[in-house]
């Protein structure tokens, strides 16, 4: 068997750190991943193309860049030592940092649709581990845009070329009131105008949830009262709270309104919203990050399935 050349002397850490470049594409990004500085990041690089002879980033700027086709070349074989050393190291059981994919998402994924799935992930994938934050659908495909996480959950579907979209949920906003409230004991639908002077709660200007609701209110031609003393807040959680309490009726995902009573508004169709997982189409995708988005949509689609055979 042929010895690899002795001048490549490159460890694990060479191969980690040129994995996440070919994710980030960035290496500033590259360099807050692995704790080092980007002088770091550059030397270790240059260090693997001196080695080889053989260019593997293209520069543009002194952040940025691309991988070459040498580059795209050694990335996918990257992966794959990295893949089969985590492997190796699970067979003979030796404990093992695991491998962390930075997330975000919006309210409704990240509070009431993800948690289950995510704690599952967790248990059928031990070496893997997903570090969710918790914003505004518009902050979440800012994030991904920005390579400040690898992939993101909303219900915003980005319309730009460098960002791919995949739906994997979908959840119904609906119209609710509290048990204690005037409008409860109304028994069938209602219309726009006998909200005249109910405060309305809604979730802050950037959420899915909202948009959702402009566009569908706008397509339809609807408004509401301008007498209607508007709440805004920043989270699902607290537009329940104050809706429950009877500070004022409004619009909340069918997956948070709990208790609260739903009642129909006339002339306004169901509105449906889908939810998202989204990344940087020329993100690199490593193995362990296939899998956690194929479990995610696996998962959704059997709760669909189960949900269209009880209904």
């Amino acid at each position: 068997m042929k010895l690899p050349n002795e001048s490549i002397q490159w460890t694990l850490n060479h191969i980690r750190m040129f994995c996440v470049l070919s994710q980030t594409g960035s290496l500033s990004e590259t360099a807050g991943r692995m704790g080092l500085t980007q002088p770091a990041v550059t030397q270790k690089l240059k260090q693997m193309e001196t080695a080889i002879g053989i260019r593997l980033w293209k520069r543009r700027g002194r952040k940025s860049g691309q991988l070459t086709e040498a580059g795209l070349i050694f990335s996918r074989y990257a992966e794959e030592i990295l893949d089969m050393t985590g492997r190796l190291l699970r067979d003979l059981k030796i404990e093992t940092e695991p491998y962390e994919i930075p997330a975000a998402a919006s309210t409704i994924p990240g509070e009431r649709l993800l948690p289950e799935i995510l704690a599952e992930i967790s248990r059928r994938l031990p070496g893997v581990r997903v570090r969710m934050r918790i914003t505004d659908s518009e902050r979440v495909v800012r994030l991904v845009a920005d390579a400040e996480v690898l992939i993101g959950f909303c219900g915003l579907k980005p319309s730009r070329p460098d960002l791919t979209a995949i739906e994997f949920a979908r959840d119904d906003i609906v119209f609710v009131v509290g048990s204690g409230h005037p409008l409860a004991t109304r028994a069938g639908p209602i219309s726009f105008r006998e909200l005249s002077g109910h405060s309305i709660v809604l979730r802050e200007p950037g959420s899915g949830t909202r948009m959702a609701l402009e566009t569908k209110m706008e397509r339809a031609a609807m408004e509401l009262p301008r007498d209607c003393p508007m709440l805004e807040l920043g989270s699902s959680q607290s537009v329940f709270e104050a809706i429950d309490r009877n500070l004022g009726v409004g619009f909340i995902s069918g997956e948070a309104a709990g208790g609260l009573k739903q009642i129909h508004i006339r002339g306004l169709t169901p509105i449906t919203r889908r939810f998202y997982i989204i990344f940087r189409t020329a993100l690199k995708m490593n193995p362990d990050i296939l899998r956690v988005m194929e479990l995610i949509r696996s998962h959704f689609k059997t709760v669909r399935s189960n949900t269209a055979e009880r209904t």
